[in-house]
C-alpha cells in the first residue's frame, strides 16, 4: 500500500497535479485519507467552500479508521487586510461551478478542484489548507506553523514555498 501511494504521488507530481514542497513523506494516516475513494460527488452551482465541506464530511464517513477525518482549512479568500500583502481572493471564493464524479480518490478531487477553482490544496502536518495560488498555508508568523508535504495545484502554476 505504501509503495503504491508513493508511486501515485510521484506520478501526480510529474503530471503537475502535486508538487513536493518539503521532501518529507506525510504520516500514514494522511496518505490513507488522500487515497480514500468517494463513490459519488454531484455538486451543481457550488462554491469551493461548499465542496470542501462536502469532501470533509465524506472523508469522515469513509475513513476506515474512523478517527474523525482530517481538517480542511481555507486561508486567504476573504481577508479584507490581505495576506502577506496579497489581496483577498474573493473572486474564486464566490465562483460557482458544477462538479460531478464517481468512484474518485480524494487526491484526484483535490487536483481537479485546484484546476477548476484556481486554488492550491496544501497537504500539511496540521491538515489540508486551501489557499489562493501563491499564498502560503501558514501566513501568520504568530499562528501555528507546520510542515508542507505536498501541494495540489493548477498545472503549470508554481507551488507555494
Amino acid at each position: 500500500m505504501k509503495l503504491l501511494l508513493s508511486i501515485i504521488c510521484a506520478l501526480s507530481a510529474l503530471l503537475g497535479h502535486a508538487a513536493d514542497a518539503a521532501g518529507e513523506k506525510p504520516p500514514e494516516f494522511i496518505r490513507e485519507i488522500v487515497a480514500i475513494k468517494i463513490p459519488k460527488i454531484e455538486a451543481k452551482d457550488t462554491t469551493i467552500h461548499e465542496l470542501i465541506g462536502f469532501i470533509a464530511s465524506r472523508i469522515r464517513e469513509l475513513d476506515p479508521h474512523k478517527p474523525g477525518g482530517i481538517s480542511i482549512l481555507t486561508s486567504g479568500f476573504q481577508n479584507a487586510n490581505g495576506i502577506n500583502n496579497r489581496p483577498a481572493d474573493v473572486k474564486n471564493a464566490e465562483k460557482k461551478l458544477d462538479y460531478i464524479a464517481k468512484d474518485i480518490r480524494v487526491d484526484k478531487v483535490f487536483a481537479d478542484l485546484a484546476r477548476l477553482f484556481q486554488v492550491e490544496f496544501h497537504v500539511t502536518s496540521v491538515g489540508i489548507v486551501v489557499t489562493p495560488i501563491g499564498a502560503k498555508p501558514f501566513p501568520n508568523a504568530k499562528a501555528v506553523t507546520g510542515d508542507i508535504y505536498y501541494t495540489y495545484k493548477s498545472k503549470g502554476e508554481q507551488a507555494a514555498p
